[in-house]
């Protein structure tokens, strides 16, 4: 392993194929988005590997996704399911 080219961490691969799915949007008022915690994720990907709220987090924001907060308190990552 190359100190500049680090090798990522081995659950980069299994979120990024979850997130082929979902589409990241920031109109978190249309009927199709889904607002998906990060706790959401870590379930859903449960039985294929162990991921923190915080592993889904970071890599959300390095990927360049950006949470959304909503008046009556929700808060997570506006999502819509690819067609």
């Amino acid at each position: 392993m190359e100190e500049n080219n680090p090798t990522p961490p081995y659950y980069v691969s299994i979120l990024e194929a979850w997130l082929r799915q979902w589409e990241p949007t920031e109109d978190h008022l249309h009927p199709e988005v889904k607002i998906k915690t990060s706790e959401d994720i870590v379930m859903e990907l449960a039985d294929m590997v162990d991921l923190s709220i915080i592993d889904v987090a970071k890599l959300m924001q390095v990927l360049g996704l950006k949470p959304v907060y909503l008046r009556d308190g929700r808060h997570g990552w506006a999502m819509r399911r690819r067609q």
